[in-house]
């Protein structure tokens, strides 16, 4: 199967080139989206079992209804029965980085430069975090944020050394009651209620990335888009299906993938 995706990713570059994200808005090829990330990503519902999709499923629709065609792109096409477009890079269990026992992989040091250089994505969809909360936890007793964060870093570096174009919309992690909240909230944003300090966080990486002239843009609502609660992640850690779960992350990826494509037709025009 490994091997029809590589064929299949083959043509489609054959048929539209590895360019960037306007030029292929002037020739209308369908967007690649490269949904990556842990088990959240794959759509695995309360105890480890294969969902339909998580939130893949209701995003390819509402990409298909789009004026701008998108398809998603990846490596695996497994817990997405049904969907016309399975692929994602959606590992369960896996951490950014491995700087504690116990994780079955890491996205960092190789893993996603070699999605990312066989997938060619246009926009990466990268939300990676939850597991390294929990396994540091259970390891150390408490937490370390910014070297969290600083994996990040690393992570985003191996993906834009892979593909230096490539637009990486950077998700907030959701609020999972397992994860503690305020720890949760200053990864996200660098600041909590628990405290009145700044520090390293996703919202910073992404701010100094577009700095330096990468394309890349913070998903911040994915925080809060479902309710911290067992009704919503009944095992403490993944989303259940419907409005108040993975679709409500569905609809957070589709509005930030519709601010990317908003922000190259605007600056398409300007150029005119």
């Amino acid at each position: 199967m490994r091997r029809a995706f590589l064929c299949a990713a083959a043509f489609a570059l054959a048929s539209f080139g590895a360019v960037p994200l306007h030029a292929q808005q002037t020739a209308q090829a369908p967007l690649r989206v490269l949904p990556l990330g842990d088990s959240i990503t794959a759509g695995i519902l309360a105890g480890g079992h294969p969902g339909s999709g998580g939130y893949r499923a209701l995003l390819e629709r509402l990409l298909a209804q789009s004026s701008r065609k998108a398809v998603l792109v990846g490596s695996r096409e497994d817990m997405s029965p049904e969907m016309a477009d399975p692929w994602h890079d959606g590992f369960p269990g896996y951490v950014i980085r491995n700087t504690s026992p116990g994780a079955p992989g890491e996205l960092y040091g190789g893993l996603a430069k070699e999605v990312v250089a066989e997938t060619h994505p246009d926009i990466v969809l990268l939300m990676v975090g939850t597991n390294d909360f929990l396994r540091y936890e259970a390891t150390h007793g408490s937490y370390s944020v910014d070297e969290m964060v600083h994996s990040m870093d690393m992570l985003l570096d191996d993906i834009y050394s892979a593909a230096p174009k490539t637009h990486v919309i950077v998700g907030a992690i959701v609020d999972s009651p397992k994860v503690d909240a305020c720890y949760v909230e200053r990864f996200d944003t660098g600041g909590s209620t628990c405290d009145s300090g700044t520090h390293p966080s996703l919202a910073g990486l992404v701010s100094q990335y577009a700095a330096r002239g990468y394309e890349i843009s913070y998903a911040g609502g994915l925080l809060h888009a479902v309710p911290r609660d067992l009704e919503h992640f009944p095992d403490g850690i993944h989303p259940v299906n419907g409005p108040q779960g993975y679709d409500a992350i569905a609809r957070v990826w589709f509005d930030s993938i519709q601010g990317v494509i908003n922000q190259r037709s605007q600056i398409a025009a300007q150029k005119k």
